[in-house]
């Protein structure tokens, strides 16, 4: 096979610094792509900033702050997947038929999953079995809660009077 190529390289082809900064603004665009197609609370989330009643500066302060936690939560997965690999090769030793570090993650998640699962199936069967607070209890906190400190103090008052006068019709 010759090295060098047979055909000749037309006047008008991109420069290679061109098509590198072209390359990588693809690949940025893809990212983007991927990003805000694969996580619609992302996209919910931006979108109220995309409307005309904010400012400018608004607009910008907005974005700046989503880009941070996005890089931010980026740098943080990077981070503990590192130490995590790390982790395994120290445990394993880097061992000839020892789980890769992808397996041991994947097999720890499931049970963690399956765990949370189980979980929330016992809090699911106590509710419908109707263990835990009736609905009396319920209402009574749930009105207790509205009342004003004021009304509580009241409230006290009134039941302390009560008291005295029923021991005073039992003496």
């Amino acid at each position: 096979f010759p090295t060098t190529s047979s055909y000749p390289v037309p006047e008008w082809s991109v420069p290679s610094s061109l098509a590198g900064v072209m390359s990588w603004l693809a690949g940025v665009g893809a990212a983007i792509s991927i990003k805000l197609s694969s996580s619609v609370d992302d996209v919910v989330w931006l979108a109220p900033f995309l409307t005309n009643k904010e400012s400018p500066m608004a607009k910008l302060r907005n974005a700046a702050v989503y880009i941070s936690v996005c890089l931010m939560q980026t740098l943080l997965a990077m981070a503990i997947a590192y130490s995590g690999d790390s982790l395994v090769g120290l445990l394993t030793k880097h061992a000839k038929n020892a789980w890769s570090t992808d397996k041991i993650l994947t097999v720890f998640a499931g049970s963690m999953l399956a765990i949370y699962s189980v979980k929330l199936s016992y809090e699911y069967i106590q509710e419908m079995r109707g263990v835990g607070e009736c609905s009396e209890e319920v209402g009574a906190q749930t009105v207790a809660d509205e009342e004003s400190p004021r009304e509580v103090a009241l409230m006290s008052i009134e039941q302390q009077g009560q008291s005295q006068h029923t021991a005073e019709a039992n003496r």
